[in-house]
């Protein structure tokens, strides 16, 4: 989802140069909601494992499948989170 995330982000300034009024406002959309998503996105990388960082990804995850274009990396993601091994990684003590 970071990396969706950062192409929109590239493609807003592209939209922004266009000289077409309706496409930049869609490219200041596009900075506005990919920039914070793109972060929220981004840090769990850089988090130590806690049980809150394993919900965070979690709710990444859900984002992703709510989308049809990355709905085939959602679900085999979704289910190798879901696995005990991953959990317990992440100090979810109720395994």
């Amino acid at each position: 989802m970071a990396a969706l995330y950062f192409a929109l982000l590239l493609l807003a300034p592209l939209m922004m140069a266009s000289g077409d009024e309706e496409a930049f406002a869609y490219g200041i959309v596009f900075f506005v909601i990919g920039l914070p998503c793109a972060l929220l996105s981004l840090v769990p990388i850089f988090l130590p494992p806690k049980p809150w960082v394993w919900v965070w990804i979690l709710v990444e995850i859900a984002f992703g499948m709510t989308s049809v274009c990355c709905l085939p990396a959602a679900l085999p993601l979704l289910i190798f989170w879901l696995k005990p091994e991953t959990k317990r990684y992440y100090g979810k003590v109720n395994v």
